[in-house]
């Protein structure tokens, strides 16, 4: 397997991905996470530092020179002792910096979309358990019921919070809670002004809410208060994405079905979250969201060495790649429709059913 080429927190910051792009990851996201679920274990740890994206499989075929033309030659920097003494025999003269695989989330395509799921160290089964207390997650990703339900096994349902809070970064340049020098109890306030009020019984368990709220349930004067999820989604999603030349802005109808789901997956009541399947079948993941189907995002590595995946090249499809059945869902770019007509003639793949919504949507497989 090729190495992962960088994370999606590198190369999203202060960035944006197009549209299509940023659909195709939440949604490789989400059924990855569904995938984990459907095993028997929640991931414990999802954020955009543990989502990496691999190189092209033809990096393992480059030659020394064909590297060193592609991603640049080896930079070296002088090693010296502070004091300004020789160095010691055993240490190396020059280190090599490291080698910067990366591009700008604006230049992505859809044929970067070779996404891993990492860092399965805080993964646990549900029927070995895990209580909130222990919940090891960064504090933005924190579901709530850790911190007011911390005696509580925690559930698929806290990797369905974490997973929206990803998605929004995902979407868009601002994060939907904060992550900067923020207190536990700050994350809580935050959520409040975002969501709305949280469960009684947790308001009142909640002893420092007065540091935050009126009696009344109001923030206090003087006080940040965040921005509820529309004006939320508006600010630091829409907003960026109109500035950019380079990438699109949300229609309103899109807008109205993230944020339906968002909603969803951020309920303050674990038991009122939708499973990561469900996810999978929003009406934004069913109308805009490119999505393999069940059969395949369990599978990495399916035909000559490569993957069968949305906007992914298929030029070096075998000539046995009858041999695989994968059923798979895409939406053809204008570009992949020639190249879609030509599998289907070489009897590589067999188009199933199509009908029309807002583009072309072809069911593929490869095989009978």
């Amino acid at each position: 397997m090729a190495p992962a080429r960088f994370n999606l927190q590198e190369v999203s910051f202060s960035r944006l991905f197009p549209l299509e792009v940023a659909r195709a990851l939440a949604g490789s996201l989400t059924q990855a996470t569904a995938y984990t679920h459907s095993q028997g274990y929640a991931h414990g740890d999802i954020h955009l530092r543990n989502v990496l994206v691999k190189l092209p499989l033809s990096f393992d075929r480059l030659s020394i020179e064909k590297l060193y033309e592609e991603y640049g030659e080896p930079k070296t920097v002088n090693i010296t002792e502070r004091n300004g003494k020789p160095l010691p025999q055993n240490i190396a003269p020059k280190a090599v910096l490291p080698l910067y695989l990366g591009k700008d989330a604006e230049e992505f395509s859809l044929s970067d979309m070779r996404v891993i799921l990492s860092d399965f160290g805080e993964a646990f089964s549900l029927e070995a358990g895990r209580p909130g207390k222990d919940c090891c997650s960064p504090l933005a990703m924190h579901p709530p019921e850790a911190r007011f339900e911390p005696q509580v096994a925690l559930s698929y349902s806290a990797d369905i919070w974490s997973l929206a809070v990803a998605i929004w970064e995902i979407l868009g340049m601002k994060a939907i809670f904060s992550s900067e020098f923020t207190t536990a109890d700050e994350m809580v306030s935050n959520h409040i002004d975002v969501l709305g009020p949280m469960p009684l019984s947790w308001w009142d368990a909640w002893e420092e809410r007065s540091q935050f709220f009126n009696g009344d349930g109001h923030p206090k004067e003087g006080r940040h208060v965040w921005l509820p999820m529309n004006e939320a989604f508006e600010e630091g999603v829409q907003k960026y994405r109109r500035k950019s030349t380079r990438v699109d802005e949300f229609s309103r109808e899109e807008t109205v079905a993230i944020l339906e789901l968002m909603r969803r997956m951020l309920a303050f009541r674990p038991e009122d979250r939708p499973t990561a399947e469900e996810v999978l079948q929003s009406e934004w993941m069913g109308k805009w969201v490119c999505l393999i189907s069940k059969e395949v995002y369990p599978r990495n590595n399916m035909i000559d060495g490569g993957e069968l995946n949305f906007g992914t090249s298929l030029r070096n499809l075998s000539e046995d790649a009858n041999d695989v059945r994968v059923p798979f869902t895409v939406y053809p770019t204008e570009a992949e429709r020639p190249l879609i007509r030509w599998l289907r003639t070489r009897g590589i793949i067999k188009v199933i059913r199509k009908w029309q919504k807002e583009q072309d949507v072809t069911s593929l497989y490869a095989g009978d």
